[in-house]
């Protein structure tokens, strides 16, 4: 199995027979493994305001999530903090992040796409020795920066994918390995630029969450649906 990393969100090319993993640590890929885990059916990742508020008047029922800055956007039911995800059973969530779910869309051409976190490490790993296909890390970074977070939590799933096969790793690859080998989840998203800026924020326990090594038992998995990327459990490809 081939493995390689982004160091944030550059172009993807050639992924057409890759198993595409898409980060965003904090916060949007683990409050998209949240909400599924919590019951949610389907979540549709938007890139826009506008688009969210657009595609809910398609969906009856359907829920805003999402944030601009790390602040829930005005006239959403939901912000952007796993927290808020609960009791969502049969529920379709719409959602809009600053990063991730524009990153989400970037990586449809995946022969798979995945939302991975630190949260559902062992989960995403699990489904990818399942799908036996070289793997492509997507982290979502902070404002198309590098982010510590993301190029960390990939370090998570490889080393469990190392444990149970022999895996090449790239350059970077092997970089975000031993950088998750030597430090601690909390450690690192405390650390990071976008954990400390959450905090001041007042979201000190999103990023205690975030850092909740294996968690939960989910593997967020897209697909396009009429033309637009919708993410459903694992659960239903099985």
């Amino acid at each position: 199995m081939k493995i390689d990393i982004l160091f944030y969100p550059e172009k993807l090319k050639n992924a057409e027979d890759k198993a595409v993993v898409v980060l965003d640590v904090l916060r949007a890929t683990t409050t998209i493994a949240t909400a599924l885990a919590a019951g949610a059916e389907k979540i549709y990742p938007v890139s826009s305001i506008k688009d969210a508020f657009s595609l809910k008047k398609k969906i009856s029922g359907a829920l805003l999530g999402g944030e601009r800055g790390g602040i829930k956007v005005p006239g959403f039911d939901l912000g952007n903090s796993p927290l808020e995800y609960q009791g969502l059973k049969g529920r379709t969530i719409i959602l809009s992040s600053t990063n991730g779910t524009k990153t989400l869309k970037k990586a449809v051409s995946a022969k798979t796409l995945i939302a991975g976190s630190i949260v559902n490490a062992k989960a995403v790993a699990d489904y990818l020795l399942k799908l036996n296909l070289d793997v492509v890390f997507m982290p979502s970074g902070t404002d198309s920066q590098f982010s510590l977070e993301d190029f960390a939590g990939a370090g998570y799933i490889i080393s469990l994918l190392a444990e149970e096969k022999k895996v090449e790793l790239s350059d970077q690859a092997y970089v975000s390995f031993e950088l998750a080998r030597i430090n601690p989840p909390e450690e690192i998203l405390t650390r990071s630029f976008h954990g400390q800026r959450l905090i001041n924020l007042g979201f000190a326990r999103d990023v205690e969450y975030c850092a909740k090594l294996n968690l939960l038992d989910v593997v967020p998995v897209g697909r396009l649906q009429e033309g637009r990327l919708v993410i459903e459990s694992s659960r239903l490809f099985r």
